[in-house]
């Protein structure tokens, strides 16, 4: 899910803040991250701080670091942070982050419950180990976490989607909606999880619901394709032919490097050509849909 990356750095630069009086800018999310990372600096370079203070600056600059793609330097900060006190659970939530962006999942894992483990009242911990377990395909597990983060934190909306994504990779669509229910109750206008109830829903073949949402999630972002190549998918599936083709070329105008997307507009125009040259009054069926992701998958035909 695209969307994981960008909330768990939120989630985690989000619970740094509170948690950082020492330095207004070190750590500090209303200030920019080129100005995070400069107050760190100054922080580590400054001489007056050791131990906890500056194992914290570490993994505040490591953070800010990894929200830049600066990704050497913030792997040299975050070792450098657990190193320095190897109890600061910042540290360790944030070297779980870093893993878990530059696709080291076990690692990421590693550093999750060591960060579970010097504080289990701490609802990041449980977040940044469930984004690992998530992409360990432990969706159990990450249930369970994103559960416990949810009981800490239950105003925090995004938590509902990812714990549906999670229902929704095991195959327990029910629940994946319910969660994504939730999460567009409270934000009603999130492109993601629109996209992502649309799945499940198109999983369940409740297709005139899925495009629903893939047509909501079009509305709030025409850039996005994941709602026109969702919504061409199930075109394609009920054998609106004409309508999936003219939505999978806008995804491919907004996505022209994902193969899966060729694929599926060849099916919808073949289909589309076969009925008009050999069944012009009649209606033939295609085949059902995969339970797979509509922006990859290859779309049956008649």
């Amino acid at each position: 899910m695209w969307k994981a990356i960008p909330l768990v750095l939120t989630l985690l630069a989000a619970g740094q803040a509170a948690a950082e009086p020492m330095e207004i800018r070190c750590g500090n999310t209303d200030v920019s991250l080129p100005e995070r990372i400069a107050g760190c600096t100054a922080i580590i370079e400054g001489g007056q701080n050791l131990g906890r203070e500056l194992s914290q600056a570490y993994a505040n600059r490591g953070l800010a670091y990894t929200m830049t793609r600066s990704l050497a330097r913030a792997g040299e900060d975050v070792d450098k942070a657990v190193q320095i006190d190897p109890n600061n659970v910042t540290a360790w939530t944030t070297r779980a982050n870093y893993f878990y962006v530059i696709n080291k999942p076990e690692l990421a894992m590693k550093a999750g419950n060591r960060a579970v483990e010097l504080d289990p009242d701490l609802p990041m911990t449980y977040f940044v180990r469930a984004a690992a377990a998530t992409k360990l395909q432990d969706y159990d597990l990450a249930i369970a976490d994103y559960s416990r983060a949810i009981r800490m934190r239950p105003n925090f909306a995004q938590l509902y989607d990812l714990r549906g994504y999670a229902y929704h990779k095991k195959g327990d669509e029910d629940r994946a909606i319910a969660d994504y229910d939730e999460r567009l109750r409270r934000e009603p206008n999130d492109v993601g999880s629109h996209l992502n109830r649309g799945d499940a829903r198109r999983n369940k073949k409740d297709y005139a619901a899925a495009s629903e949402d893939y047509s909501e999630a079009i509305r709030l972002d025409p850039t996005n394709p994941g709602g026109y190549s969702g919504r061409g998918f199930v075109r394609l599936v009920t054998q609106d032919f004409k309508g999936s083709a003219t939505d999978f070329d806008q995804a491919i105008r907004l996505q022209p490097n994902n193969s899966g997307l060729y694929a599926n507009r060849g099916s919808a125009l073949s289909c589309w050509a076969i009925r008009r040259a050999r069944w012009p009054t009649t209606t033939r069926r295609c085949g059902s849909s995969p339970a797979i992701r509509s922006t990859t998958s290859t779309a049956p035909c008649c």
